[in-house]
């Protein structure tokens, strides 16, 4: 029996498969995956056969050995009694499946490949279940991307294949390197041929990073219905809706209820480093590049780097048809060269077969090319971090690495010192007993402002190296040192903290780097290095008037109270007290007096308050407003009717704010830099003084209000020392390697199952 094809309980066989092709392919870059497809020509009497459950099984059988499951597609009738048969692999299955994507922060190879395929079955290699991603995949949804398109990308991060079993079962695994078959010239048809690339001189890889604390961006404005799925063309954190609820959500999506409303959400800041693998020595520039790989990062970039320039160095291409047996796309042949007259050994990159009684194959092979293995490859996933001085030595079997030199930062400049207290001059009437009195002096200001906090230092610069191990494998190193913060200075208050010293490692120096605006992210454990400083704690606010309340009413005798400070550590500081009563009002002091007993012919009023409390400063609290303004009131002469009165009102002095007495800690995180000084406290406004007079006097009234001396705003501190710098060194962990290959028997025949397959170990 030549050719057996079984689609349910139907089976052709022989004549009744009139005609038919295999299309298989493998991208031996990893960079893309097709679904092998078989079309075929039946013959049947029964017109029911259009009748079909799509992603039924069709399975494909040639001289008693299994080719292949199909997953049906389509039928079409060429013929009143002949139909073409249309089916893809598993991996066909892949391309109609929605995947969601997202963020990948060390998550396996097995976890990301089991969410991406779904229901369909897949075994993943154990030599690369455990591999751990870091970056993105965007939202995949047919027809312009599906989830074989994210499939892909995790394909090429790791240098993997994916081939269907002959149970249908998705199979991710590295290639072979060894020779699984001889193409001898009796297997070759004529009318093969050679083709020849030019040479690559180099190859380029981008690598990517993404950490969070971008802008904040509208996503969606509108109305949704529940269940609406919105996408986003880039990731995105901190998602936040009004008008409806998010009802599930991830980096590129979000699933919302019924409403009218807003989606918002930060985006990832996203980072790129290119990587550059020369490829041929003294070529003309013949660049190849990849930039949208999305999982390629520091931790797999240069295994990636390494595996395309291998790959680019083979520029032979034979194609030839052959009389195929067990050979796949992927596989290492040893075949007969159509032209040197030599075997050669080729990696097969496309078959195209013909049914028939002999399987004719169109073979694509790339000349000299060997699949890299999983333990050749330098992921580096071993990490170190370096402090203070001395020697490092990579493993003896790495041959490669990557330094982070993180550079020590910059001092903090010092804090800003607390604004002086204010007065205001102010007047109003009252009307008591239908006598207007007219009333003018000094109100206490609003708040003073505490002083700002320093400025923050800068990050340390930021050098990322790879090495080549080959070269050496020991280095010296020093990590800088941190920048002191500035110290105050009234006559210059913005001086600069002094810069940290730079880190060496080797021959390299981190003062070759650059400072970065959001500091280096770790790839593996996600910790910032080199960041700016924070900014410095403002000084504490003094007390003051409420800006919202009306001269001369309650509300403008109860002044806010002296705002806290809590200082880095959690520590509050509070305000001082203003010296009020226990309704809140200041307490005031003053009396009134008459020429002859009668308001209507003239009274004099005089009152003055209590002192308000000063801002606090971090590692000292405001100063109490303990102080009483004063006020004298003269009738003259003292005597039952006097011709003259005379009215003084002297408001309280102000208190001065605090200074701060803390300096800011130096950063626990290396490269940061200093944090600003911390504020000083804000002095008080004095209290207020004031006079009225009301009737019509029939003597002389002389009145006067002084205010007091405003509060003197407090001392900032210094800057905060800065961190000091470190290495970041990534490596590959030391592995055992174990040889590969086709399990032989005694007399070193190739091992068969019952369908003809090769034990693979």
């Amino acid at each position: 029996m030549w050719n057996q094809l079984i689609y349910g309980e139907r089976i052709f066989v022989d004549r009744e498969v009139k005609d038919g092709s295999m299309a298989r392919e493998q991208d031996l870059t990893s960079a893309s995956l097709s679904a092998d497809s078989l079309s075929a020509t039946v013959r049947t009497s029964d017109p029911t056969i259009t009748t079909f459950d799509k992603n039924a099984p069709l399975t494909y059988i040639h001289r008693g050995t299994q080719r292949g499951i199909y997953y049906l597609q389509s039928i079409t009738r060429v013929s009143p009694t002949h139909y073409t048969l249309y089916g893809l692999t598993a991996m066909g299955l892949l391309s109609t499946q929605i995947h969601p994507g997202g963020i990948y922060t060390g998550q396996t190879v097995q976890e990301i490949v089991a969410s991406i395929c779904g229901p369909v079955p897949v075994i993943v290699n154990e030599r690369m279940a455990s591999i751990r991603l870091y970056g993105w995949l965007p939202y995949a949804k047919p027809p312009q991307r599906s989830a074989r398109d994210n499939l892909a990308e995790v394909l090429f991060a790791i240098g993997a294949s994916a081939g269907t079993d002959l149970d249908g079962v998705l199979r991710i695994e590295p290639l072979w390197d060894g020779v699984s078959s001889t193409v001898t010239s009796s297997r070759m048809y004529q009318g093969g041929s050679a083709e020849y690339g030019a040479p690559v001189s180099a190859v380029i890889v981008t690598e990517h990073q993404y950490i969070q604390g971008g802008e904040e961006t509208e996503l969606f404005s509108g109305t949704a219905q529940s269940g609406d799925i919105i996408t986003f063309d880039n990731p995105m954190h901190d998602l936040t809706a009004t008008g409806f609820a998010i009802l599930e959500s991830g980096a590129n999506y979000a699933k919302l209820s019924a409403g009218t409303g807003t989606l918002t959400g930060r985006a990832y800041i996203h980072s790129t480093r290119q990587v550059r693998q020369t490829v041929t020595e003294g070529a003309a520039e013949n660049v190849k590049t990849i930039t949208d790989a999305t999982l390629v990062t520091l931790v797999n970039a240069v295994a990636v780097t390494n595996r395309l320039a291998e790959y680019y160095r083979c520029v032979q291409t034979i194609q030839n048809p052959i009389v195929a047996q067990a050979e796949k796309p992927g596989y290492v042949i040893s075949i007969y060269h159509p032209y040197e007259k030599r075997y050669v050994d080729a990696c097969i990159s496309t078959m195209d077969d013909t049914i028939s009684k002999t399987l004719r194959s169109d073979v694509v092979a790339l000349v000299g090319f060997r699949p890299p293995q999983p333990e050749d490859a330098e992921y580096f996933d071993e990490r170190v971090v370096l402090t203070g001085s001395g020697q490092f030595s990579f493993p003896e079997d790495a041959e490669n690495g990557e330094a982070v030199l993180i550079g020590a930062g910059q001092g903090g400049k010092c804090g800003k010192k607390g604004q002086d207290g204010t007065s205001v001059t102010v007047s109003w009437t009252d009307t008591v007993l239908s006598i207007k009195i007219n009333n003018s002096g000094y109100a206490y200001g609003a708040p003073s402002k505490g002083g700002d906090g320093g400025e923050p230092g800068q990050g340390g610069k930021v050098l990322q190296i790879r090495l080549d191990l080959t070269q050496g494998r020991t280095f010296s190193y020093q990590c800088g040192v941190g920048g002191l913060g500035a110290p105050y200075n009234a006559d210059s208050p913005d001086t600069e903290g002094s810069l940290g010293t730079d880190t060496i490692f080797g021959s390299y120096t981190s003062a070759d780097g650059d400072v970065l605006e959001n500091g280096y992210t770790d790839p593996i454990t996600g910790e910032r290095f080199a960041e700016p400083g924070d900014t410095g704690i403002a000084g504490g606010d003094s007390a003051g008037l409420d800006e919202a309340a009306e001269v001369g009413t309650p509300q403008w005798a109860t002044p806010v109270a002296a705002g806290q400070v809590t200082d880095e550590d959690g520590n509050p500081w509070s305000g001082g007290a203003s010296n009020v009563d226990d309704a809140g009002q200041l307490k005031s002091t003053g009396d009134s007096a008459t020429f002859n007993g009668s308001s209507r012919d003239g009274d004099v009023q005089v009152y003055a308050s209590g002192a308000l409390g000063g801002g606090a400063a971090a590692g000292n609290p405001g100063t109490q407003g303990t102080g009483m303004g004063r006020y004298t009131l003269q009738r003259i002469p003292n005597t039952l009717e006097c011709t003259e009165i005379i009215a003084n009102a002297y408001g309280a002095n102000g208190v001065n704010g605090a200074d701060a007495l803390l300096v800011p800690k130096k950063p626990a995180a290396y490269g940061k830099g200093g944090r600003g000084g911390y504020g000083g406290g804000a002095g008080s406004p004095p209290g207020y003084a004031f006079t009225g007079q009301g009737g019509t006097p029939i003597g002389t009234v002389s009145r006067k209000s002084t205010p007091g001396t405003p509060g003197v705003g407090g001392k900032p501190s210094e800057g905060g020392p800065a961190a000091d710098g470190c290495i970041i060194v990534f490596y590959r962990r030391p592995v055992s390697k174990s040889g590969s290959g086709p399990l032989v028997t005694a007399d070193t025949a190739w091992f068969l199952d019952s369908l003809g397959r090769w034990f693979i170990v």
